[in-house]
């Protein structure tokens, strides 16, 4: 049977490392690691890491482990290190993805807890409500980011899209208005404002919107 450590070409490279050679160093650290006792098989796997005992599966395996822990640091010193030149591999982009946003998550946990009525707080709360869907408080938090920073780029518009995505075409075109206001060569704000337009049977405004885009 394949070991069931992550996709079947990861699962079927390391049956075949296990059965190739005297690897008896590894197969504790499988085993250890099928058990959910990552620690124990993360001692073992840094062993092999440091002495190239193997191309990058036990690099592999050792970066789930710290991840498996919460030791995103870890983890990410380790795909960094000696994993970078696997990264087409399926199962090791899907991991520096999960980690890169363990690590981001661990960000803006700090942030928030340590300076909650900071700019960059309320943008990344902001930035979370509106991917978890919580429209208005998305919204609202956004508000308080241009109170903060009434010039900053790109809120305007997110605001405009989460009204955009709810079919309210007033308050989305006073948005995109506004982020234009701001940068008046945004070609984004541009699309969005010409189909707000468009959306909204205002197609005076639309064509000559659109139109700056030639």
């Amino acid at each position: 049977a394949l070991p069931a450590v992550a996709d079947e070409t990861l699962n079927r490279a390391l049956k075949e490392e296990l059965l190739a050679k005297s690897v008896g160093d590894l197969k504790a650290a499988v085993k250890s690691y099928l058990q959910g006792n990552y620690t124990a098989a993360a001692k073992v796997l840094r062993l092999r890491v440091d002495r190239h005992a193997d191309n990058w599966l036990s690099a592999y395996l050792l970066a789930r482990c710290y991840l498996s822990i919460a030791d995103y640091n870890a983890a990410q010193d380790v795909l960094e290190t000696h994993l970078i030149p696997f990264l087409k591999l399926p199962s090791v982009a899907l991991l520096r993805v999960t980690v890169e946003s363990q690590l981001a998550l661990q960000c803006f946990d700090w942030v928030v807890a340590h300076q909650p009525n900071s700019y960059l707080a309320k943008l990344l709360s902001a930035k979370f409500n509106a991917a978890c869907s919580h429209d208005q408080e998305a919204i609202a938090t956004y508000q308080e980011v241009l109170k903060l920073a009434p010039n900053r780029l790109g809120v305007h518009m997110a605001i405009g899209q989460i009204y955009e995505d709810q079919l309210h075409w007033a308050p989305a075109i006073e948005e995109y208005e506004a982020e234009l206001a701001l940068d008046p060569d945004s070609a984004m704000a541009l699309v969005h404002l010409g189909h707000a337009y468009a959306e909204a049977q205002d197609p005076d405004r639309a064509i000559p919107t659109l139109n700056r885009l030639l």
